[in-house]
């Protein structure tokens, strides 16, 4: 979400997007997100989530700090 500043017009056009939420007005001097910006930046959280739901956790030992190390 770093890539699309500044994050409360993204947050909440994110949120209209994923629920039944009017699309909330920012205040000054925020402008709102452009309506392609947040359908992309949706589509990479999307994404994102997807390959993380689909690591195989079942090599990590707890207490280990990273499991991507063993």
């Amino acid at each position: 979400m770093g890539r699309y500043p500044p994050n409360p017009p993204l947050y909440k056009a994110l949120l209209a997007r994923l629920h039944p939420f009017a699309l909330w007005a920012v205040r000054p001097p925020l402008l709102p997100m452009e309506t392609g910006r947040a359908d992309q930046a949706l589509a990479e959280a999307q994404a994102e989530v997807e390959a993380f739901a689909s690591e195989d956790y079942s090599a990590v030992k707890p207490g280990a700090s990273d499991y991507r190390a063993l």
